[in-house]
């Protein structure tokens, strides 16, 4: 169907005597329908690819015996899932307006509505687990291997070890939420970019109207 309308489109602006802004008008509602409905799609994917995620981690580190740290991390992709899941009920509920151009804008604000609230918690939320899962991880190893544990705790080498704990979480603040914006693009990039190339092309016509 996409390819369909692509063909009429480029048809329609390679013969002048085709071109006609209602009809092109109604080429690019059916392109918007279509673009929007792949945006969903992907996210209802991703969100269902997110709690098998969690079921195969937690399986994976119970297996090698670390049931707490699997633990924790289920529950962050569960937490994570049920976000998503909030999500996909607050798009359904993107005001339509009174045509696709009015309703492609809002969902548009909605997207970087979105993008914006989850950045700025993930900014602080992502180092606070990571921080969460190294002191787990020391909390079992001084369990598991109590003499070991206390010799790195009295060497001299612990300070820079610590330090080196210290950076990482310092560094998984800085960079968790262009990492989460690069995810976002990988995922959702040549849709949203299509996104916006549709608004900008509607303004025009509308503007030839």
């Amino acid at each position: 169907m996409d390819n369909n309308i692509e063909k009429i489109w480029k048809e329609g602006f390679t013969k002048n005597e085709n071109l006609d802004v209602p009809i092109l008008i109604n080429f690019y509602n059916q392109k918007s329908k279509h673009l929007i409905t792949r945006i969903k799609n992907t996210m209802y994917s991703n969100n269902k690819g997110t709690i098998v995620v969690a079921f195969t981690l937690l399986v994976v580190y119970i297996i090698f015996g670390q049931i707490l740290t699997g633990c924790i991390i289920f529950a962050v992709c569960t937490v994570a899932y049920f976000i998503g899941k909030k999500q996909l009920i607050s798009v359904e509920q993107v005001d339509f307006g009174t045509n696709s151009y009015e309703y492609l804008k809002n969902f548009y604000s909605w997207w970087q509505s979105n993008v914006s609230k989850y950045s700025r918690v993930l900014k602080y939320l992502l180092p606070l687990i990571v921080l969460m899962i190294i002191l787990l991880e020391l909390f079992n190893l001084s369990l598991r291997h109590p003499i070991r544990f206390n010799q790195i705790i009295n060497d001299s080498v612990a300070i820079y070890i610590g330090l080196g704990f210290i950076t990482f979480v310092i560094l998984i603040w800085v960079f968790s939420v262009p990492f989460y914006k690069k995810i976002l693009d990988l995922i959702y990039g040549k849709e949203i970019n299509k996104l916006r190339e549709l608004i900008n092309d509607m303004e025009e016509l509308r503007a030839s109207e």
